[in-house]
């Protein structure tokens, strides 16, 4: 059962999903990328920037948690990028306790589907309401 965090930020991948420049990204490699990213997993760097937030923040309001929740879905989602291009090039068949992303549907959409994943990232830190400056710090 996804955490309720987990679960608020793959609501904010589908609202990222929902608007330009990703609208219409879709087919196998969009399969490929939500099908990695959906299993099963600590979710640890999800939680991160969150935590972070309420430990430097003495009582963090909307937007900082908001941007918190931002990104923490650009870690997780960068994380998940690297597991599906490792699996690929250490030839693991398994992950998270299911076929690799390249095993359920090839390799090209796997490593299509990392890079979708890395383009997301990218993404959900544009969207998140950051200064300037910390948002180009984020995609140093």
């Amino acid at each position: 059962m996804p955490s309720p965090r987990w679960s608020a930020q793959r609501a904010l991948l589908d609202e990222l999903l929902a608007h330009e420049p990703a609208r219409g990204v879709a087919g196998e490699a969009l399969a490929a990328a939500l099908y990695q990213l959906d299993r099963p997993g600590g979710r640890m760097r999800a939680e991160l920037p969150a935590t972070a937030a309420r430990a430097l923040v003495y009582a963090p309001d909307a937007a900082a948690e908001r941007a918190a929740a931002w990104l923490g879905l650009a870690t997780e989602l960068t994380h998940t990028a690297t597991l599906v291009h490792d699996d690929i090039m250490d030839g693991d068949r398994a992950r998270r306790g299911h076929d690799s992303a390249w095993v359920k549907y090839g390799v090209a959409q796997a490593i299509t589907a990392g890079d979708l994943l890395w383009f997301l990232a990218e993404e959900a830190i544009l969207a998140a309401p950051l200064e300037p400056e910390l948002r180009l710090t984020a995609l140093r």
